[in-house]
């Protein structure tokens, strides 16, 4: 269910469990782990537009 993006509380709900907390232990993910994962996703998204900004665009001569 996590990997078809259930929210983790649905999935808590449907197993039983008092806390997501619980649920994230049976399925071994750490949500810190995934805050990392999305803020380097996002470093990347800002570094690439920064060199993008740099690339002169293509100019095409008129004919």
């Amino acid at each position: 269910m996590w990997l078809a993006s259930v929210p983790i509380e649905t999935i808590a709900s449907i197993m039983g469990h008092e806390s997501a907390e619980m649920t994230l232990q049976y399925i071994g993910v750490n949500l810190g782990d995934q805050c990392r994962a999305f803020e380097a996703v996002q470093k990347m998204r800002v570094q690439m537009q920064k060199t993008a900004e740099n690339v002169p665009l293509l100019t095409v001569p008129e004919t």
